[in-house]
């Protein structure tokens, strides 16, 4: 294996949680963390690592490259030159993108890695962010009793759709229990939670994201937009039925009985422009109500299944030849 480098970051977000398992599974030699945002930072998990605030210099990346063959990055490399850096320094690059952030004009890796198949640009590697199947262990869920669902730290243009779920709660005419949870307070009154009773919200980060799932039979997650989807692969891992709008690109992994119809498909602006689905709240509710008190241990066990073949024993191999190479 080549002396790989990866850039890192240490919140509880998305990027904090993949970079936390590409460096436990594929060992860099090398980490820099780059602490931004104003979420809650976690470097004790990093006990090696260089860090650097903010964006880093010309001059971080330089040191940090002195002694590396291969540069690794998901998302971006938070300085818009520093692929342009290794070049000079013939040291090769790796972008993992998430295509609505990614821009194509400032980053040209020497490969991209796409992680789901879903507006993959020409020359790009499809190739799935792994599951830890043994960290998010498996328990076989045997009725739809517990809905549960994730707001994160509430991405613009209500991405996981709380909102809409919050809309589609009166709606429902059965009342099973229901957990929201949100790294960031929710703008929800406690006279709404009054009148709903089988709602909890629990707010703040959990050390250990297989936590979000200890609870839960079904993972509500009506997502508006978005390439991949961290919550629903933990969930399959759990065994949790994700229940998800009909859309790509979870589609393309989530049976039909598992989607929520979408009234239509509108557009939104990140960095490039991706579907935005436009969804009833009725059509949440109805899917909640025709899933609940159901059995459904066998979708749990497909759940598990899919998993598998999305493991970090499945496509490390894959990982390690694309950096061998």
């Amino acid at each position: 294996m080549k002396r790989l480098g990866f850039i890192a970051r240490c919140d509880l977000g998305g990027l904090g949680i993949e970079s936390r398992a590409f460096v436990k599974h594929l060992k860099p030699e090398k980490v820099m963390v780059v602490l931004v945002g104003n979420f809650e930072q976690h470097p004790q998990d990093f006990p090696k690592a260089t860090f650097v605030h903010g964006s880093p210099t010309d001059a971080d990346l330089r040191a940090f490259l002195a002694d590396v063959d291969v540069l690794f990055a998901i998302e971006t490399p938070y300085n818009m030159k520093a692929f342009e850096i290794a070049r000079e320094m013939g040291v090769k690059t790796v972008l993992r993108m998430n295509y609505e952030w990614f821009n194509a004009r400032t980053l040209r890796p020497d490969v991209l890695i796409n992680p789901v198949d879903w507006h993959t640009p020409p020359g790009a590697i499809v190739l799935p962010f792994p599951i830890d199947t043994e960290h998010f262990e498996f328990r076989l869920r045997q009725k739809a009793h517990t809905f549960v669902h994730i707001a994160g730290h509430q991405a613009g243009f209500d991405r996981n759709g709380t909102d809409l779920l919050f809309q589609a709660i009166p709606l429902m005419k059965t009342k099973p229990r229901i957990i929201i949870y949100s790294q960031l307070p929710l703008a929800y009154r406690s006279n709404w939670l009054e009148h709903h009773p089988n709602v909890e919200i629990r707010e703040g980060d959990l050390a250990d994201n297989r936590d979000f799932y200890a609870d839960a039979d079904v993972l509500i997650l009506p997502r508006r937009y978005a390439g991949q989807s961290l919550p629903m692969l933990e969930a399959l891992a759990c065994g949790v039925v994700p229940v998800m709008t009909d859309m790509a690109p979870q589609n393309a992994i989530l049976p039909r009985e598992q989607l929520i119809e979408t009234k239509r498909t509108l557009s939104v602006h990140i960095i490039n422009d991706v579907e935005y689905a436009d969804v009833d709240p009725q059509k949440v509710a109805d899917k909640m109500d025709e899933l609940y008190d159901q059995p459904i241990w066998q979708i749990s066990q497909k759940s598990r299944r899919t998993a598998n073949t999305l493991s970090w024993t499945a496509l490390l191999p894959r990982y390690q030849e694309i950096l061998r190479r």
